[in-house]
C-alpha cells in the first residue's frame, strides 16, 4: 500500500504553543467542524487537499465522527451514504481506502484504521440519535475488523493495518501501532459489542508499551513483529516518530492512559527547549536522531498541546486536510478527557 497522504510545509510554523509549560487547559476547545465541513467535505465524501484531492476511509471516518460530536445529523448522513455506497466492500463489511475524482475506487484494500473510525463514528451517531440503522452499522463494521484483521503472533495480539499485503513470507508481520484507536475499543466493548473488545483494549495497551525505539523511547510509524514474536523497526521504512505515531499517544491519553511510557516520551520529546522558541520538527529519527527540516503541522501541533496538557492555539484557516482532522482530533480528546 502506498503512502496516504503527502505533507506540505508551507505555512505551519507556529510558535508560542507553550508546550514547555504542561499543566491542564483552562477550557476544553471547541470543535472547528463547520470549517472542516465547508473546506474539506463535498457531496458526502471528505477531500485530502494535501494529498491530490482523493478520498479514503481514514478521512470518511473523521468526517463522520466529528459530525457526530457536533450533532450535524444531516451531514452525517450525507457521509454514510457516500461512505457505504462508494467504499463498503460487500463480500465482508471493510471499506476500501482510496477513491480517486477521476478513477473511482482505485485500491480496494481495506485501511484498518479508517474502518475502526467509521464503526466507531457509527456508534457515536447511532446513540446520539437513536437511530438503529447506524448501531447495527457499526455493530458489523467493527464484528468485521475484529474477525479479520485481528491476528494472533507469539502470544501477541495484532493488528492488520489492512487484510492484504502486510503478511511476509517467512511469517513476520508488519504493523502501524498508530492504527489502534483504543478510545474506540473502549467505545466498542461498553457498547456490549461481540469480540471481547475489552481484552482487545488490554492487550493492544500491552502492545503498545513493546514499541518504543532508541534514547528518545518513542512509537514509530511502522514496525515489524516477526514469527517469534520480536518486534523491530520495520525495514524499507525509516524509524520516524511521525505523522502516523504521533496519534498514539493521543489515543493512549484519550483512553485515559495518560501515564505510559510512550505518552511520558512524546510529551518529552515535544517539550525540548528550542532556539528561538521555534516548534517541534515534524518527525524525528529515533535511531539517528535526524529530524525534519521543517516543522511540525498545526495539527501535530494541536496533539502536543494535549499531551502535554498545555492549551491549544487557534487552528490556522489555511490548514490542509490531515492537520485540520489532528486539530480536531486534539480538541475532541481534550473535551472528553
Amino acid at each position: 500500500m502506498v503512502s496516504r497522504r503527502v505533507f506540505t510545509a508551507g505555512a505551519l510554523a507556529l510558535s508560542g504553543m507553550g508546550l514547555a509549560c504542561a499543566g491542564p487547559a483552562s477550557t476544553a476547545p471547541r470543535l472547528d467542524w463547520a470549517g472542516f465541513r465547508s473546506r474539506f467535505v463535498q457531496d458526502g465524501r471528505v477531500v485530502d487537499t494535501g494529498n491530490g484531492g482523493i478520498s479514503h476511509s481514514e478521512g470518511q471516518g473523521f468526517g463522520l465522527l466529528l459530525a457526530a460530536v457536533a450533532d450535524d445529523r444531516e451531514s452525517f448522513a450525507r457521509l454514510w451514504r457516500w461512505t457505504e455506497t462508494t467504499l463498503r466492500r460487500p463480500e465482508d463489511g471493510l471499506f476500501s481506502w482510496r477513491y480517486e475524482p477521476q478513477g473511482g475506487v482505485t485500491d480496494r484494500n481495506n485501511a484498518t484504521d479508517g474502518d475502526l473510525l467509521i464503526a466507531w463514528a457509527l456508534l457515536r451517531g447511532g446513540r446520539r440519535w437513536g437511530e438503529r440503522s447506524y448501531l447495527a452499522a457499526a455493530r458489523d463494521a467493527a464484528a468485521a475488523v475484529r474477525k479479520r484483521l485481528f491476528i494472533q503472533q507469539a502470544g501477541r495480539l495484532l493488528l492488520l493495518p489492512g487484510l492484504d499485503g502486510f503478511r511476509a513470507k517467512d511469517g513476520a508481520v508488519t504493523v502501524n501501532p498508530s492504527y489502534l484507536v483504543l478510545p474506540a475499543f473502549r467505545a466498542f466493548d461498553k457498547a456490549g459489542f461481540d469480540g471481547g473488545w475489552g481484552d482487545v483494549a488490554d492487550r493492544s495497551l500491552k502492545f503498545l508499551r513493546d514499541v518504543r525505539f532508541g534514547p528518545y523511547d518513542l512509537p514509530i510509524d511502522w514496525v515489524r513483529v516477526d514469527a517469534a514474536g520480536a518486534i523491530w523497526a520495520e525495514s524499507g521504512r525509516p524509524p520516524r516518530f511521525g505523522f502516523d505515531a504521533l496519534r498514539t499517544p493521543l489515543y493512549l491519553k484519550w483512553a485515559g492512559h495518560r501515564n505510559e511510557p510512550a505518552v511520558r516520551a512524546a510529551a518529552r520529546w515535544w517539550q525540548v527547549p528550542r532556539p528561538h522558541g521555534a516548534p517541534p520538527p515534524a518527525w524525528v529519527d529515533v535511531t539517528t536522531g535526524a529530524v525534519a527540516d521543517y516543522p511540525a503541522s498545526p495539527g501535530a501541533l494541536a496533539v502536543a498541546a494535549y499531551v502535554t496538557g498545555a492549551p491549544l492555539s487557534p487552528l490556522p484557516a489555511n490548514a490542509d486536510y490531515y492537520a485540520s482532522a489532528l486539530w480536531n482530533l486534539a480538541a475532541l480528546a481534550a473535551a472528553e478527557s
